[in-house]
């Protein structure tokens, strides 16, 4: 028996958590989380599951990185039918085709996050709990191109305490992140692999009060906030919906 934990992720009867590959669904507190859940509770809970692996395996937190099978049905790919997952890449993935697919259908349809109450930009902050963290006390910001486009950063702003990130130039194909790591390093601009940045003056890892990431587009528009908790708290980030 195995037990949903949340939208785009499972834990198995030996204990393994498996996180689905290639898809990201609302984080708790988000307008669509319960409904992903309820949904993927619905599609493998007390059900045979089969796991398909690509190129990545785990991630950091040790965590099986796959694609969910029950029987024919391919369980992430439902996900992003249903407007309930968005397409979320790290690296090589052999389904971002189908996925990508699958996406444009759904906007095209309105369904789930693609209609009323769903993310306003091209750009959507995600969970803090990234696959790629240097050390656990930096702090990283994932944000994603939720768009069916290649889009150029360049302009877009994060904003926290007083501090703000200006994106420069740099491209990011539909479906892929760009990673903000809050410390001083090369950043990584073009190739394979998410693109990555650097906030020096950005948080600082003895953060002691929560605080409020703001994302803003070139014209200076809100289109995503995401409430973090202290860098030492077990506290799960909230999105704040008032935009």
């Amino acid at each position: 028996m195995h037990r949903v934990l949340d939208g785009d992720s499972v834990l198995l009867s030996d204990g393994n958590e498996v996180r689905y590959l290639g898809i990201n669904t609302d984080e708790a507190g988000d307008p669509f989380s319960e409904k992903a859940r309820t949904f993927n509770r619905r599609l493998v809970e007390g059900k045979q599951v089969r796991l398909a692996g690509d190129r990545e395996r785990h991630d950091r937190y040790g965590r099986i990185l796959a694609y969910v099978y029950v029987g024919d049905q391919f369980v992430n790919a439902e996900l992003v039918r249903a407007g309930l997952a968005h397409l979320f890449v790290f690296g090589p993935l052999r389904e971002e085709p189908t996925l990508a697919a699958l996406q444009r259908e759904a906007r095209a349809g309105r369904r789930g996050m693609w209609g009323p109450g769903g993310p306003t930009g091209p750009l959507k902050i995600t969970s803090p709990r990234s696959r790629y963290r240097p050390s656990p006390r930096l702090r990283v910001i994932t944000v994603c191109n939720i768009s069916d486009d290649e889009l150029d950063l360049e302009g877009f702003s994060l904003e926290a305490e007083r501090r703000r990130f200006r994106f420069p130039r740099s491209r990011i194909r539909a479906g892929h992140v760009a990673l903000i790591i809050m410390s001083k390093g090369k950043d990584h601009l073009t190739g394979p692999g998410p693109r990555r940045f650097h906030w020096p003056d950005g948080l600082p890892s003895g953060t002691i009060e929560p605080t409020t990431i703001t994302l803003r587009s070139p014209a200076g528009e809100v289109i995503d906030r995401l409430r973090l908790p202290t860098s030492t708290s077990r506290e799960e980030p909230k999105r704040e919906r008032e935009l």
